[in-house]
């Protein structure tokens, strides 16, 4: 395969690896943060719908206490009651008749009749309080609202279903959660006032889903005298549920029960699945436990859904919140996203395939040129012409290896030509050469003659060096022995002199390190006294204050037996305020007490920090003589070491001067000997220099006779 086929090749190969590389380990990665990141959010919107969901529970549970101590709730109690009691006949039917059978309004609407207009009692107690439940019960969505009296007879409602106007002890309603709501708010204590019955079929209602919440009714002395109840709305609590946002278009929240059957209806399905659709999920039961639950499982269309479960628990019951989403819509990011990176690397490959065709078109190109120049330079011919010998590429390296051969094969040809001339002008150099030969043996004659006088003179001069350096060696070495013995001496004395002085300076270190001791003593003396003045300041003013809280502890005193006498002459009804007003007077004379002891305590450290302010200041007294002794020691002492460094100046001086004059008669004597080992250097050289140059004389001689022979 040639390389115009073999380069495109190799081109896409290695982008389709590096591209499969690169786009499996970055989908890899950007498809683990796009399924956490879709996984984050569905349980970010679960926790926001739970936490909504128990602000709506925990709204409801408030306005049914909040109504159960209001002083209407109360009074309508007691007026249905004392109605009730009015009542000639049986009161269930009177009242079933006169606000059920006989209202003019269709079912569903009986809540818009104020009164009967029978003149009964009842009637007047209904025509003052109905208005009010009915605004409260339209407002809040309940489905109903229920006042009992503390014998079971369901005194009023504001919807007038079937259950109005009967007894939930006896009645036939008496085993529906309406009658369990009421008869556990009846036997509850005060710590646990709120009753809450799960969502199960009503039969009042005809079966539909109902839940209730109830609580007791107490007068102002804390007797039971009726019970409050409420029926939970469906409508409003699939609302509170289904409000979250971000769902997407399958995805939904809803409530389960224990029993893993759903309390909200979804918005997914046409039937209503309150208390209808079942779950059976791992999630939801590990929620209904306690825990928070995920996974998946496939719905009954078929779609798999991805559900996260968290626990719910309200006034006992535990629930779970639940969020489904179909799988494809959650991880819908994840296919575009790996459907986009598909499409970016077919477009990157085409492109380099593209890419690879033309730079291997591009190299191919220049070879195959390169091999016909090649052919040529074969072939003899020298006057080709290459391209590209300024390309910084492999290529060029080889245009210009080519462009060497052709060189090469240029100068071969001037060579052959230039031998042929220079064979014609060696014959003429020859002659010439003879002749040279002839004057050029005259002439090394001439000089040999006047080196060998010159020689002789030098020789004569050399004996007289060597014998004038012998006698100034003898003098030059007298003048060295007694240098050397001054400079020993002043070297003896300098150096006595450096020990003194370093003396000195120790002994100056030394007081100077003791002088930086005192005086940092003597500044941390200085400031311990200003912070112990500082701590005698600050424990008068909290005796200050502690003087000031005893006068208010005396006016607090003062003012809860004012209010004491007050609460007395308020009677029954400042009962309460009595006991706060004694607990005041009684924090108030504890108050008193403790300042008491803490003024005492005070007392004893302001005693403590005057003891202690005297000390300290006599300490820095005693810390500053020592400082300004310190300090004249150290004067003196820098002033004796000045002194001895001057001395020690002086001598080193000195001694620098003799060893000078040693070092100069050592020179002298050095160049002296120097001198001698010349001259005798320069004798041997001229007695060589003599067997030389009667030896170059028989080698020139030699070398014309052969020159000449040859």
């Amino acid at each position: 395969m040639k390389l115009s086929a073999k380069l495109p090749a190799i081109a896409i190969a290695s982008a389709i690896l590096a591209a499969t590389g690169v786009g499996a380990g970055s989908y890899v990665m950007v498809r683990s943060t796009a399924i956490d990141q879709a996984l984050l959010a569905m349980d970010a919107i679960t926790t926001d719908g739970s936490e909504s969901l128990h602000t709506y529970f925990d709204g409801i549970r408030r306005n049914l206490e909040f109504m159960a101590a209001d002083p209407m709730t109360r009074d309508a109690v007691t007026g249905f009651s004392s109605a009730w009691a009015t009542l000639e006949g049986t009161a269930s039917d009177t009242l079933q008749a006169a606000y059920i059978a006989n209202n003019p309004n269709p079912d569903g609407a009986k809540q818009k009749l104020d009164a009967s207009g029978g003149g009964t009692g009842y009637d007047t107690v209904h025509a003052r309080f109905h208005p009010l439940f009915r605004k409260l019960q339209e407002a809040e969505g309940y489905d109903d609202i229920y006042l009992f009296d503390t014998n079971g007879n369901l005194l009023y409602s504001v919807a007038k279903g079937k259950e109005f106007a009967t007894n939930v002890n006896t009645g036939e309603w008496k085993d529906t959660d309406l009658g369990n709501a009421y008869r556990a708010a009846a036997d509850s204590f005060s710590f646990n006032p709120i009753q809450f019955f799960d969502f199960k079929p009503y039969a009042a209602s005809g079966g539909a889903p109902a839940s209730f919440i109830s609580t007791p009714v107490v007068d102002d002395s804390g007797n039971k005298i009726g019970v409050l109840a409420y029926r939970m709305p469906v409508d409003r609590l699939n609302a509170a549920v289904h409000k979250a946002k971000g769902l997407g278009e399958t995805g939904e929240l809803m409530l389960v029960g224990p029993d893993r059957i759903a309390r909200t209806d979804s918005p997914r399905t046409p039937e209503n699945d309150v208390l209808k659709t079942h779950f059976k999920t791992p999630a939801i039961d590990a929620a209904i436990s306690g825990k928070v639950g995920s996974g998946t499982y496939t719905d009954e269309t078929g779609q798999v859904r991805r559900i996260i479960a968290e626990p719910f628990e309200f006034n006992g019951t535990p629930f779970a919140f639940v969020m489904t989403k179909s799988v494809d819509e959650l991880f819908a990011d994840v296919r575009h996203i790996r459907n986009g990176m598909l499409l970016i690397g077919l477009v990157g490959l085409t492109l380099a395939g593209l890419l690879g065709w033309f730079a291997a078109h591009a190299i191919t190109g220049q070879i195959n040129a390169l091999v016909g120049s090649m052919r040529s330079l074969a072939d003899g011919e020298t006057d080709i012409e290459l391209h590209g010998e300024t390309r910084g590429d492999e290529i060029g390296d080889m245009v210009r290896a080519v462009a060497v051969f052709r060189d090469n094969a240029v100068e071969r040809n001037r060579l052959e030509a230039d031998q042929k001339g220079e064979r014609e002008r060696q014959n003429e150099r020859q002659d010439s050469i003879q002749a040279m030969i002839a004057e050029f043996e005259g002439a090394v004659q001439s000089i040999l003659d006047n080196v060998g006088v010159q020689i002789e003179a030098m020789e004569a001069t050399a004996n007289d060096l060597t014998a004038v350096a012998g006698d100034t060696s003898g003098k030059a070495g007298a003048a060295a022995a007694a240098s050397e013995e001054a400079s020993t001496n002043v070297q003896t004395v300098a150096a006595a002199s450096e020990q003194l002085a370093s003396s000195i300076g120790d002994i100056l270190q030394k007081v100077a390190q003791t002088a930086d001791v005192v005086a940092k003593a003597t500044a941390i003396t200085e400031q311990t006294n200003r912070e112990i003045t500082g701590l005698s300041d600050a424990a008068q003013k909290i005796g200050d204050v502690v003087s000031l809280i005893q006068d208010i502890a005396g006016q607090t005193n003062l003012l809860a037996l004012n209010a004491t006498i007050e609460a007395a002459r308020a009677g029954e009804l400042g009962k309460g305020f009595a006991v706060v007003a004694s607990e005041v007077k009684s924090l108030a004379s504890q108050t008193a007490r403790a300042t008491e002891e803490i003024a005492t305590q005070i007392a004893g450290v302001q005693a403590s920090t005057t003891v202690a302010v005297d000390a300290v200041g006599s300490i820095a007294d005693v810390m500053r003589e020592v400082n300004e002794y310190t300090a004249t020691i150290s004067a003196a002492v820098e002033q004796q070491g000045s002194a001895t460094t001057e001395i020690s100046g002086n001598i080193q001086q000195a001694a620098r001067g003799t060893g000078e004059v040693a070092t100069n008669v050592a020179g002298v004597t050095a160049s002296i000997d120097e001198t001698t080992q010349s001259a005798q250097q320069v004798q041997l050289a001229s007695t060589e220099l003599s067997a030389q140059s009667e030896q170059l004389r028989r080698t020139i001689g030699d070398f014309l006779k052969n020159v000449a022979a040859a």
